[in-house]
């Protein structure tokens, strides 16, 4: 696990699905601990928590 968090940047498409989850009164702080384990680089927590998986996309 690294000493210092990475700083996270979003693309368009996740700020504005999170936009709308705000909307919709969703809860957050279910969404932090796996933001958290991406910052940190914390691949443990991602496999087994999380089901950490290759994307498939272009």
């Amino acid at each position: 696990m690294r000493s210092e968090p990475l700083c996270i940047e979003t693309i368009r498409a996740f700020d504005q699905d999170a936009k709308v989850l705000k909307k919709k009164h969703v809860d957050f702080k279910r969404m932090k601990p796996a933001i958290r384990a991406l910052a940190n680089g914390d691949t443990d927590v991602l496999k087994t928590k999380y089901r950490d998986h290759a994307l498939t996309g272009q």
